[in-house]
């Protein structure tokens, strides 16, 4: 949806077909990356570092959700879309 609507703001300003499919597809690709690639990005980042062993007499580790509310309280949204700028920039 973003892609074809920035192609069309752009044919509106009159810019060349070309100049507007790529402006959609980048314009595109970073809106994709801050509407995905964040939380794709954050549960991949917990899944590999966090301890993967349990051994008996400890606690069990923090399960995923829990470890999001933890970063939620101590960084916000911040704390969620972080390394999300570098995938925009990949994207875009």
């Amino acid at each position: 949806v973003a892609h074809a609507e920035i192609e069309y703001r752009a044919r509106c300003w009159g810019l060349s077909p070309s100049m507007a499919a790529t402006l959609g597809g980048m314009g595109g690709g970073v809106c994709q990356s801050y509407t995905t690639m964040a939380v794709c990005t954050f549960m991949t980042t917990v899944e590999v570092t966090r301890p993967k062993t349990f051994q008996s007499g400890q606690a069990p580790h923090p399960s995923t959700w829990q470890v999001a509310r933890q970063v939620w309280q101590a960084h916000g949204i911040r704390g969620m879309y972080r390394g999300v700028n570098a995938l925009a920039l990949r994207s875009g």
